[in-house]
């Protein structure tokens, strides 16, 4: 009897049994857990609700993972084949008119003759384009300072045209990539008896944009009585 009234006057503190013990940050039953750790609060609202809490924070987490992994290998592989076709084929049928001089520069080392130079001067517009060949026709000029060489007369072209107009062909291979030829005086458009001058195995490249070419070339006779150095520039117009 004694036992039972020693037992009921000794108070017994549980974690949670009063109101807010479960939230107060101390361990009223000094068992060393405090709040929601103890068993005692096992099943207080302050304590599903801070499960609740945790549930949701712990949910929240793992959604927030949105991967922001942003794959970094931007593949620059944008095919940079920069073959645009530089194919440049001449259309000499797009010739609207040329420009030509050359000057032909006489030497003299065994005759008596003075060196002297012939300057030939065409221009005229386009009359007909065939494969490769291309015709002009207009006026065409002559400036010499050899015209004392009456000997000499038959080796100047056209010496009996100072002034005057004529057919104009120009030959050209690899596509209209090299100017091989040119012939004047040419009435019956082809290379013949009536050529007044013909110049052929010239091979000089030709840059459709600058739409210029440049020639040269030496002739001397074996004996060694003269030479002669030929000078040719012609453009090519629209």
């Amino acid at each position: 009897m004694m036992l039972l009234l020693l037992v009921a006057g000794c108070t017994v503190e549980v974690e949670g049994d009063d109101a807010g013990e479960c939230a107060d940050a101390a361990d009223n039953d000094r068992n060393g857990y405090f709040d929601c750790d103890d068993l005692g609060c096992k099943g207080s609202p302050d304590c599903d609700e801070a499960e609740g809490d945790a549930d949701t924070d712990a949910d929240s987490d793992s959604d927030s993972d949105t991967d922001t992994d942003t794959d970094m290998d931007t593949d620059t592989d944008t095919d940079t084949d920069s073959d645009t076709d530089t194919d440049t084929d001449t259309d000499i049928s797009g010739f609207g008119a040329y420009q030509l001089e050359m000057v032909a520069t006489w030497t003299f080392p065994t005759h008596a003759f003075e060196d002297c130079a012939l300057t030939y001067t065409g221009t005229g517009d386009h009359v007909e384009s065939d494969g490769g060949r291309v015709t002009f026709f207009g006026a065409y000029t002559r400036e010499s300072t050899c015209d004392n060489h009456a000997s000499l007369e038959s080796f100047f072209p056209w010496y009996d045209r100072v002034t005057g107009e004529a057919y104009v062909s120009f030959v050209f291979t690899d596509s209209g990539t090299v100017l091989d030829e040119w012939f004047a005086d040419d009435a019956e458009m082809s290379r013949g008896e009536r050529a007044g001058w013909w110049m052929f195995d010239m091979a000089e490249p030709y840059d459709p944009e600058l739409a210029y070419a440049r020639y040269s070339e030496i002739y001397a006779e074996s004996d060694g009585s003269f030479a002669v150095t030929y000078e040719v520039e012609v453009t090519f117009l629209p």
